[in-house]
């Protein structure tokens, strides 16, 4: 499940400093070329941020730390509400749009769920030793589901959050995988065979409407499943599918791998991260760039506001890796604001 933002309270978290929390001022947001932003306010946690998720109305942030401790804010405040030590470093947050309960991976192998309100766990569950690699919360908070490629027990699985009960199971050797929001879609990377492949499943039916011979660096789902976008790790590629459709209705050529794509919830628009240092945003139906932006970009650092793209996220810089900044950019590729690391 995608970092979710709002447009009252446009939040970012960085992932390469121990701090938590870089929030826009309104004042200049609009103003020159990048202007210089400061934060609302920071927390120095125990470790480096690993992993973070912000709740659908905006109002709360989940962020696991190095420390092996999940830390949760309401975004007014600079207090943790609470935190709490867990058996492993967190990999991987995901959490309900009104931020009640919060879902976490860890490398000790376990699942944990949380809510809002007691900051000790609901429950635990052990999946895979070390082998998690992405949990995504409904949002509604009733089911997560759960990526592991654990030899000995591989899939994309599907717990009830009241029971800790095993609704569904998708055999596969998962290696990215997305949910549509309407939760009636998975798309998985399914690295079982040789090539790679994508399979989009149909949720309710099990039914494999199709799969596609590529290797997925990571995916994303429009709101209704009506369009999958795909970031290739094997040709640099970004592919755009349609439900019913197992070849892409385009597919756009970056210079380097491309790690990371977004897209709005109609689909409309289409973001992704290569590392040919290039922050791309296509336009969704005709698989033509808008724009890009260059900058010496971090891995797995994109992010945007979900419903329409209108603000876009970035960490990056030029020179050595400690110099690192973050980017806002609006959906017309102007910069916004950047904040010096």
């Amino acid at each position: 499940m995608l970092p979710h933002l709002n447009r009252r309270s446009l939040v970012l978290i960085t992932l390469i400093l121990p701090l938590i929390l870089y929030v826009d001022s309104p004042q200049g947001v609009f103003g020159e070329l990048e202007p210089r932003s400061q934060p609302l306010w920071t927390y120095k946690t125990g470790g480096e941020v690993r992993c973070l998720a912000i709740s659908g109305d905006g109002n709360y942030i989940a962020a696991g730390c190095s420390d092996n401790r999940v830390y949760y804010f309401s975004t007014s405040s600079g207090t943790p509400l609470w935190s709490f030590s867990i058996g492993g470093t967190p990999i991987e947050i995901s959490i309900s749009d009104d931020g009640y309960y919060i879902a976490v991976a860890a490398d000790d192998g376990n699942i944990y769920l949380f809510d809002r309100e007691k900051g000790t766990p609901l429950w635990s569950r052990r999946v895979g030793y070390k082998n998690i690699f992405h949990i995504l919360i409904t949002r509604d908070g009733e089911s997560i589901f759960v990526g592991t490629d654990h030899p000995e027990d591989p899939g994309v699985f599907i717990f009830e959050s009241s029971s800790q009960r095993m609704l569904w199971r998708y055999e596969c050797i998962p290696h990215r995988m997305a949910v549509s929001e309407d939760e009636r879609y998975l798309a998985v990377g399914d690295n079982s065979t040789s090539p790679a492949k994508v399979h989009y499943v149909e949720i309710a039916t099990r039914n494999v409407l199709w799969r596609c011979s590529l290797l997925a660096n990571d995916i994303a789902i429009s709101l209704d499943g009506e369009i999958v976008a795909v970031g290739s790790g094997s040709d640099s590629y970004v592919y755009c599918f349609r439900r019913y459709l197992a070849i892409p209705i385009w597919a756009y050529s970056t210079g380097g791998p491309v790690e990371e794509v977004l897209i709005s919830r109609d689909g409309r628009y289409v973001a992704s991260l290569s590392m040919d240092q290039n922050l791309y945003l296509f336009d969704g139906e005709a698989g033509r760039p808008l724009w890009s932006y260059k900058t010496r970009v971090d891995r797995d650092s994109l992010l945007a506001s979900p419903y329409d793209l209108s603000y876009i996220f970035v960490t990056g810089g030029e020179g050595y890796l400690n110099n690192t900044n973050i980017y806002c950019l609006s959906r017309s590729g102007s910069p916004l604001w950047v904040y010096g690391g």
